[in-house]
């Protein structure tokens, strides 16, 4: 194979390893997107859960309100059964409190691992990158290596 053949090569290799690089570098970027947009979801599960914490407030409120101004209508004193009622009904709304931000503190623990599994899908596209372009170097070394024998 003449200079010519071996310019070729080294032409073929460099588009080759710069292909990978930029492939890698858009696996990495759609990765660090996806882990941000993540971490946006964990602060919008906060979010969501405080305002719907404040709505079950008000509802709690309200009941509480309603139950109160019931009884004393109906000339009822608020001490034993009445009493109870109204406990329980504002421990139920506690609960519902008590769920909700539950299950915010379970949502954002899974898109705070979404997150780190997307970063590190990212490093590991880069890696992958880097290895694939150091074969394709050695590949294309090799060859040319045996095609000037």
């Amino acid at each position: 194979m003449g200079w010519v053949g071996i310019a070729v090569m080294v032409v073929s290799t460099a588009v080759s390893v710069y292909s990978q690089y930029q492939q890698a570098k858009q696996q990495e970027a759609a990765n660090k997107y996806n882990a941000a947009v993540s971490e946006q979801n964990v602060e919008l599960a906060s979010r969501q859960a405080d305002a719907q914490r404040k709505k079950i407030n008000k509802a709690q409120e309200a009941a509480y309100g309603k139950q109160r101004a019931l009884y004393g209508k109906s000339g009822v004193l608020l001490e034993g059964t009445p009493l109870d009622v109204m406990s329980d009904t504002w421990g139920e709304y506690e609960v519902d409190k008590k769920t909700t931000m539950y299950n915010a503190r379970v949502k954002q623990g899974f898109l705070r691992g979404e997150a780190g599994q997307s970063r590190a899908a990212g490093e590991q596209a880069m890696a992958t990158g880097y290895m694939k372009m150091g074969s394709t170097i050695l590949s294309s070394g090799s060859k040319m290596y045996g095609a000037t024998r």
